[in-house]
């Protein structure tokens, strides 16, 4: 599979959290909460977390650069955008057999475009501390 992220310099922890600006340069895709009453849809904004589970080997820059570092793949170190909304779902119920049935309320979600921001291969680079 070819990937077109790859991340310079992670941290060795267990979760890496990217910046506004390396976020800013990723395509993220936006979801709608279908069965909401104004049709809600996910947000990138400051309370979105973006963070890199490392997965993957990596790979040590070539002698030929002047600064030493280290490239994870995208393809095997995953990119996870999360962040809590509170919204209120709208649902049908059955009350007629209130208190012996069984009632389901799904989240309908459903993909909104399809256009990317940029299409190149992109480098994330988080200074080690």
């Amino acid at each position: 599979m070819f990937c077109k992220i790859n991340y310079l310099n992670e941290k060795s922890s267990l979760q890496n959290v990217l910046n506004r600006e390396a976020r800013d340069t990723i395509w993220i895709p936006t979801v709608a909460f279908n069965n909401t009453r104004s049709k809600s849809s996910t947000e990138d904004d400051d309370k979105a977390l973006a963070t890199v589970a490392l997965m993957g080997e990596f790979r040590r820059s070539p002698n030929s650069e002047a600064v030493s570092s280290r490239r994870f793949s995208g393809s095997d170190n995953p990119l996870t955008i999360s962040r809590v909304y509170d919204l209120e779902f709208l649902c049908r119920f059955d009350m007629s057999t209130y208190p012996f049935g069984e009632q389901r309320c799904s989240m309908v979600l459903v993909m909104r475009g399809n256009q990317v921001k940029k299409n190149k291969r992109l480098e994330i680079f988080n200074k080690q501390q």
